[in-house]
């Protein structure tokens, strides 16, 4: 590992912690691609909690001056790769440090007091703990950490998402869950823009259900939900998720079409289908735009995955449905 100084204490000190996160059932990755490639900073471990990854660090002590460099290093790491950051300290460290650190890096912050906490009445690995520290454990108050709630709370990243979303087998049988999945993406990527997020919503005469309904929330200050809500005169949007094994086709479209009208206010949907749309069917969406002025919009999933990575590197994912609207319009013919 480059730019690390490994002494025999911190060699100990980084034994005994990876015996604590495997204690709590963490998978060391010792093959992981952040350790088999030569780098600047490289993380002393990889670890594995379910389906999330996350990159060690330990340190023995609280030294601001050595450890903001470490940080810097560590959270430019991890912008770069879809993993979380733990670094723990076998020291007591002020619990406005940890916060900070965790509101400006999202990087967590374990001491001594959390350390002792999560390896509780194991005496072995408490009499580790003793050989590898220089102080007295006698005034340590141990430190309540919810571990699975704090690993399971995290947000998950568009690695996780698109992984996800590819183990839903498609078709019927996987119906639900990619209509669960669907839902549970919209109202994280879309929270700034949209309110309501009505699901399974029946329309009054109880005959048709869409997928979900939502309002634009007033005064948005993204492009694409400004635009749709001025020039296509809409302040719903219906959204359809179509689990199909193929390309959806016209008569989907039809349907969806026949949903939509200007007296309640909702001309545009959004349709997710896990292949897009065929020629005939993205034809008819051309001319129901041009005959009726109703907005309809199809993305595949290589556009949600594009979406999805666009909103983790911090970006509006709407910024592709703007690009959908402008490919529609310039290709639209009289």
């Amino acid at each position: 590992m480059l730019g690390k100084v490994h002494t025999p204490q911190t060699n100990e000190a980084e034994h005994f912690v990876l015996k604590v996160f495997e204690k709590l059932n963490f998978i060391n990755l010792k093959e992981d691609k952040l350790i088999t490639r030569p780098r600047i900073f490289v993380p002393d471990f990889i670890l594995q909690y379910k389906n999330q990854k996350y990159c060690l660090e330990v340190k023995l002590n609280f030294v601001i001056s050595f450890l903001s460099k470490t940080i810097t290093n560590f959270s430019h790491l991890l912008k770069q790769n879809d993993y979380y950051g733990i670094i723990v300290i076998l020291d007591k460290v002020p619990q406005d440090f940890k916060d900070l650190i965790q509101e400006d890096y999202n990087i967590t912050i374990y001491d001594i007091s959390n350390i002792l906490y999560l390896i509780g009445d194991n005496e072995e690995l408490q009499n580790d703990l003793k050989k590898v520290i220089s102080f007295s454990l006698n005034d340590i108050i141990p430190e309540r950490v919810d571990f699975n709630k704090t690993i399971e709370s995290l947000p998950k990243t568009k690695t996780n998402y698109i992984l996800e979303l590819e183990n839903i087998k498609e078709g019927k049988e996987g119906a639900s869950k990619y209509e669960t999945f669907m839902e549970k993406i919209i109202k994280e990527i879309f929270s700034d823009e949209l309110m309501l997020f009505k699901t399974q919503y029946r329309t009054e005469d109880n005959l048709n259900i869409f997928d979900m309904i939502c309002k634009i929330k007033n005064e948005t200050k993204d492009d694409f939900f400004n635009m749709i809500e001025k020039f296509y005169q809409t302040k719903y949007i219906l959204f359809e998720f179509k689990n199909y094994q193929t390309v959806i086709k016209q008569g989907e479209i039809c349907s969806t079409e026949k949903y939509l009208y200007a007296t309640a206010l909702r001309k545009v949907a959004i349709i997710f289908s896990r292949h897009g749309i065929d020629h005939n069917g993205q034809k008819l969406i051309n001319g129901i735009l041009r005959e009726s002025g109703k907005l309809i919009i199809v993305l595949s999933d290589n556009d949600l995955k594009e979406m999805l990575t666009i909103y983790e590197k911090g970006d509006k994912a709407s910024i592709i449905l703007t690009k959908k609207i402008d490919q529609i319009l310039t290709t639209l013919e009289k």
